[in-house]
């Protein structure tokens, strides 16, 4: 599949010093994430719906899993099923998050505690913000804010990274988009070939 990247320099993005990192993160902060994550089901989805789209995040990476557009069909017929931008092969998620160094260990598989204790959330009027947690093994913090506004089709996704390890990240924040191999597109050559 191809991927559809965007990099940011995470140490460019701190204006603190590593020496200062690890007393930002104190053990209050870290112990009720760690206990949310522990007891998350990663098989656990939440639903938003506007009146424009319904999505569906998974625990499972804190990641988009479907994205259904309710002005729009699947095809013209009149009981056509409504758009559903995602491949149901995407298992994963649609928006994958990690580091380019891997320094957090167990991130591509981790499960995120969500901060909404309903399955299902109905947005009618004003902005509403979602968000996933997910603590490593060193303490390091890595939260997912989504927003949604029930105006618009766009979701704004702001990553908080904690450093709460005694080493500097130097890694670049990656997210990647995924994006669907169309099926008989390509070239190919069946027959005798010479250089």
């Amino acid at each position: 599949m191809d991927l559809v990247q965007k990099e940011s320099s995470i140490a460019e993005r701190s204006d603190q010093t590593a020496e200062e990192r690890p007393a930002d993160i104190r053990q209050e902060e870290v112990e009720p994430i760690n206990a949310a994550q522990g007891q998350e089901n990663p098989a656990r989805e939440i639903t938003i719906e506007t009146p424009f789209y319904t999505v569906q995040l998974s625990a499972k990476g804190g990641s988009f899993s479907s994205y259904i557009l309710k002005k729009y069909k699947e095809t013209v017929a009149v009981d056509s099923a409504y758009k559903q931008l995602i491949p149901e092969s995407f298992k994963k998620g649609e928006i994958l998050t990690a580091l380019s160094g891997r320094s957090l260990d167990g991130l591509e598989d981790a499960v995120f505690s969500i901060s909404e204790a309903d399955d299902r959330l109905i947005l009618d009027e004003g902005k509403q913000t979602v968000s996933f947690s997910w603590v490593s093994a060193d303490g390091t913090v890595l939260t997912k804010d989504y927003t949604f506004d029930p105006d618009s089709y766009l979701i704004d996704l702001v990553i908080h990274i904690k450093n709460g390890a005694d080493r500097t990240l130097k890694d670049q924040l990656v997210l990647s988009v995924r994006k669907p191999i169309e099926e008989n597109q390509g070239y190919g050559f069946v027959g005798p070939g010479a250089l």
